[in-house]
């Protein structure tokens, strides 16, 4: 049996055994053998140009599904009974009546939709997910680690960050920790980091007061009580395919499409 490495949780910042948390959780489709690839190969000019296949790079493979040895035991146990069955019945329900859908028809536009679920919970399964792949330094920063942790706390400063959604096709996992667009013009770095996981692609800015990403903010799940259900209305989210940073995506049509 191989041992379980050591390092910082990235959640409680303790120095523990590291165990493998699957990003998005198994029960949200993430359950099947995942081939990653770099984003060297991603954004190569032959791939974007459309003479190679992504296939055609040097890819890893990761057995039963996506997942990161970056949390403690403990942690990935609290996080996957407070708010990890949220999220999943959350992004089934969405996949479920996304994908029954013309794809092609929708791409590019903005959607609208109602959907029951647990905001609370839904938020901060987002966030653990963005600390498994953040340095812990930047979790301990915002304070992440001690809101995860804390399954009843709706007070963070979400003045500090924003978290943004769109929706996306079911066609690719893309995890970009935190990167920096720096400005020579004023000296300053606005500093960014994106999940995708189908159903959804999430954009966390952390320099908010810096830039603003222009795309659907979930600070609202935040006011909400854990365990606590809501039917929200969504407006104008936009269904992109996610081949760079959504930060390139601009003129998206505002006509909605109603899904249900």
């Amino acid at each position: 049996m191989k041992n379980k490495p050591i390092g910082i949780c990235h959640i409680c910042g303790q120095t523990k055994e590291l165990t493998a948390e699957h990003l998005p959780p198994r029960s949200a489709g993430n359950s099947k053998t995942v081939k990653f690839h770099t984003m060297d190969s991603v954004l190569h000019e032959d791939h974007l140009s459309g003479k190679k296949p992504l296939s055609y790079f040097n890819h890893k493979i990761s057995q039963g599904g996506f997942h990161l040895p970056t949390i403690c035991q403990e942690c990935n146990n609290n996080t996957g009974s407070f708010y990890a069955p949220a999220y999943s019945e959350f992004a089934n329900s969405i996949m479920r009546n996304l994908y029954k859908n013309d794809i092609s028809a929708m791409l590019n536009h903005t959607l609208s939709f109602k959907c029951q679920f647990k905001p609370l919970n839904v938020y901060k399964q987002i966030l653990a997910m963005f600390c498994s792949i953040l340095a812990p330094e930047t979790v301990s920063l915002y304070k992440f680690g001690e809101f995860i942790l804390d399954k009843t706390a709706n007070s963070l400063n979400v003045k500090n960050f924003k978290l943004h959604m769109v929706l996306v096709p079911n066609e690719v996992f893309k995890i970009i920790p935190a990167y920096g667009i720096y400005h020579t013009s004023t000296g300053q770095c606005i500093m960014l980091s994106e999940f995708i996981a189908p159903p959804f692609g999430f954009v966390l800015n952390l320099t908010p007061d810096l830039v603003s990403v222009g795309l659907p903010d979930l600070s609202v799940f935040s006011d909400f009580a854990y365990d606590e259900i809501s039917l929200i209305g969504f407006e104008n989210i936009p269904f992109l395919r996610p081949l760079q940073s959504f930060m390139m995506f601009e003129g998206i049509p505002q006509d909605k499409i109603i899904l249900w």
